[in-house]
């Protein structure tokens, strides 16, 4: 009888716990996800040398604080520091041949120029020469001719004076002063005739003279090629400058890369190198972690992100810290779950299959830095719960 009397109150205890369970879902539970296979994550940097060398210097040790731009390990710089010395040098000796070459092509410019004046003025002298030779030989023909006429006129007028004399018909003297006459033009032909075979051997030899200037005019035109020559191996020169000059760039830069710095601000972390000890390129030499842009990647199941949207809040509670809650964001939902991008991804439809829920990364951005008291350090553990409530966002960024 005590039971039944008690029924009536059992069962409004019951019905009150029922309706605080569901009230307390409806108001908080049913526009929440959470998960606690999360954890923080940063944009870690990892350090590398980009040339094979030697630590020198060595300046920062682990969990040292260093900002952007901050010296990190020296290289030494001897076998870089040769070879940009050899380029420069390399350099100094093109540019003395450079300069060589243009005094050299400037000199044999003035001096083809001057040969060229010098032939050409020779071959107009010999053609001139060679022009009055000619006309004097053409003025002496003419005499040579005139002189013949002459010659025949009183060999003819002679003998007929013989003849006159033979018969009787002149005198001794008209004789005498014929054949004065006759050997007067038999003289002056000769004379002529001599004169013409000196004007001709002067106009042979003038001829002569004009092949020869023209020759020697071709070969002062064809001593041109010099020039051609000279600019030629100005260009190889020039050329081989700016090669040198190039591989001397990249020497430089060889050299420079012997300091190493860091590229972000954050603190050092997985320091595998000491002094002394020999590097190659590529080489993990250490990292720098920037635990002020830590982010979370919470790994949601796939049944849970029906109604996840881009821009949710998000609460995140650390495990080193149980009683600090973090705030933020959702920022991205990853375009694959982390078995589709596992090294070895599953072949379901291979042999038997079984079904598993697949996990699919979240990525939470922190809406204000973690406190120095608080810091998060890559890799902790955290639990993340997302309110949905607010489902206008996008499910793609």
């Amino acid at each position: 009888m005590a039971f039944k009397k008690r029924l009536p109150l059992i069962f409004l205890i019951i019905s009150i716990l029922a309706i605080v369970s569901f009230s307390y879902w409806w108001m908080y539970l049913r526009n929440r996800v959470e998960t606690d296979d999360a954890y923080v994550k940063s944009t870690i940097s990892i350090i590398s040398s980009k040339v094979p060398g030697t630590v020198l210097k060595l300046l920062v040790k682990n969990d040292d604080y260093v900002k952007k731009g901050d010296l990190l390990v020296v290289l030494d710089p001897k076998d870089y520091q040769v070879e940009v010395d050899g380029r420069r040098a390399t350099i100094e000796r093109i540019k003395a041949q450079i300069e060589e070459i243009k005094k050299s092509i400037l000199f044999t410019k003035k001096e083809v120029k001057a040969n060229i004046d010098a032939a050409k003025s020779t071959y107009e002298a010999a053609k001139a020469k060679s022009r009055e030779a000619k006309a004097g030989v053409s003025e002496v023909k003419a005499l040579e001719s005139a002189a013949i006429s002459n010659y025949i006129t009183a060999k003819r007028d002679y003998d007929r004076f013989k003849n006159l004399f033979k018969e009787g018909a002149i005198g001794k003297q008209k004789l005498d002063h014929m054949e004065d006459v006759f050997q007067g033009a038999k003289a002056k032909l000769n004379s002529i005739k001599s004169k013409l075979k000196a004007a001709k051997a002067l106009y042979f030899s003038a001829k002569k003279n004009v092949s020869k200037a023209k020759s020697m005019l071709k070969l002062a035109l064809a001593s041109k090629i010099k020039i051609d020559v000279l600019n030629k191996k100005l260009k190889s020169l020039n050329a081989m400058e700016k090669e040198t000059k190039a591989l001397l760039e990249g020497a430089l830069l060889k050299l420079s890369y012997c300091k190493i710095y860091a590229p972000i601000s954050g603190y050092i972390s997985q320091k595998h190198i000491e002094i002394g000890e020999k590097i190659q390129p590529t080489q993990p030499l250490m990292a720098v972690v920037p635990l002020k842009s830590v982010y979370v990647e919470a790994n949601f199941k796939e049944t849970q992100l029906k109604d996840v949207r881009i821009g949710q809040k998000a609460t995140v509670v650390a495990d080193i810290y149980p009683d600090v809650k973090f705030y933020g964001h959702v920022a991205g939902i990853r375009a694959g779950t982390g078995a589709a991008f596992s090294l070895l991804p599953p072949e379901n439809a291979t042999g038997n299959w079984i079904k598993v829920v697949q996990r699919v990364p979240v990525k939470i951005y922190l809406d204000n830095p973690p406190l120095k008291k608080y810091p998060l350090r890559v890799g902790l553990s955290v639990k993340v719960t997302i309110d949905t409530s607010n489902k206008n966002g996008a499910k793609l960024r």
